[in-house]
């Protein structure tokens, strides 16, 4: 929300910028903490608020720049957050023992300090559209503008409904990502015995690897059928609902590598398509205001999610129950984004093809004039 409030205000260039300063600012500041709450803040709170700012901008220009492409550009860029999930980790612990805590946070703030760099390259986008043949008669203008005006507020209406809908679908998901990723190396390790230290976390690592893989391959898939992004969304959430399930059955660790990795593959496929869907049920004018809701149910399905399952495994003493958690809800957002996909949005949500639309169908209700992408759709600064 505050990434949304910001982006209104200032725009996405200066947005982006302000992250990355107080990101790289937490972990300077943290140099002086003088307890653990202290570092709290200084070391989880503000990085944590100054990288979610250029997420936010980052995703939203994105969505702004392309639109046949949308799906396929969004993949390559969520790309970023697998290779992260495998690189990282082992970066920073190889910093932590070279150089010890003070030196891996001056790195991670220089770092950080280059997402100032990439808001720079932020552009506005400018383009004018066509013109079409006004109606001279103003009787029928007039009967046009109020029907035209009667189907949208009616289209809004519906358009709401749905989104309502989808965001209670990210909420679910986000409890049951959230509760998977949480257990799944400590569950790897208690229940196949004898394995090395490192061997649990680099299950995780390969999933990483293989969200990358599903994301640019889905981000492919409904770039060519853009059509089947929400089904194709439904049905690797129900997937992975299963594959949640299996995973408390393996008894190898081969099994338990091959099965937790084709997760990760089928993560990172539903992972690109969140904001496309997102755009193609508000549209680009109202999808940063929308984006900012999506992100806080994120949250809260992070907050709710792993405590809940924590709670759930020591009453019921069962390590398995977080899995079953994750996997039901799983399948109850991928059945959630059924209705959706039986009556999908029309369009990716632009001004730009609603004008291509009218163009290629010529009305002869057709009282549009000039049609330009305006500068509030685009907030660069």
């Amino acid at each position: 929300m505050v990434a949304c409030f910001l982006t209104s205000r200032l725009g996405c260039r200066l947005t982006c910028i302000l992250g990355g300063i107080i990101a790289a600012g937490g972990y300077f500041v943290s140099l002086t903490s003088s307890n653990v709450y202290v570092l709290y803040v200084n070391l989880g709170v503000l990085p944590g608020i100054g990288l979610s700012l250029p997420m936010f901008v980052s995703i939203v220009c994105l969505n702004q720049y392309f639109v046949k492409l949308r799906p396929l550009v969004v993949a390559i860029a969520l790309s970023g957050l697998g290779a992260g999930v495998f690189v990282f980790p082992v970066m920073t612990a190889y910093f932590l023992d070279t150089y010890g805590i003070k030196g891996t946070c001056l790195l991670l703030g220089g770092l950080a300090l280059n997402i100032v760099w990439c808001g720079l390259i932020f552009r506005p986008v400018t383009t004018t559209l066509g013109e079409f043949p006004v109606l001279e008669d103003k009787s029928e203008n007039e009967k046009s503008i109020s029907c035209n005006r009667r189907e949208e507020n009616d289209t809004n209406t519906f358009s709401m409904v749905k989104t309502i809908v989808y965001l209670f679908t990210v909420f679910v998901q986000s409890v049951s990502f959230n509760i998977y990723q949480m257990f799944i190396v400590q569950f790897v390790a208690q229940a196949i015995p004898g394995l090395t230290p490192e061997q649990p976390a680099f299950v995780l690592s390969g999933s990483g690897i293989t969200s990358i893989v599903g994301r640019l391959v889905i981000g492919g898939l409904c770039t060519l059928r853009p059509e089947m992004t929400i089904p194709v969304k439904a049905f690797a959430l129900c997937l992975c609902g299963i594959l949640s399930f299996a995973v408390t059955i393996c008894k190898t660790y081969l099994t338990m590598f091959v099965t937790v990795c084709f997760q990760g593959l089928v993560i990172g496929g539903y992972g690109c398509l969140q904001y496309v869907v997102l755009v193609r049920l508000v549209g680009m004018k109202r999808f940063p205001r929308f984006m900012g809701l999506l992100l806080l149910q994120q949250g809260g399905g992070a907050i709710i999610g792993p405590p809940t399952a924590v709670w759930l495994r020591t009453v019921t003493k069962l390590r398995e129950i977080p899995f079953f958690i994750a996997g039901a809800c799983f399948v109850l957002s991928g059945i959630s984004l059924i209705p959706l996909s039986l009556v999908g949005p029309r369009g990716n949500g632009t001004k730009l093809e609603h004008v291509q639309e009218v163009r290629k169908g010529q009305p002869s209700d057709a009282i549009a004039t000039i049609t330009k992408l305006h500068h509030d759709d685009y907030p660069f600064r």
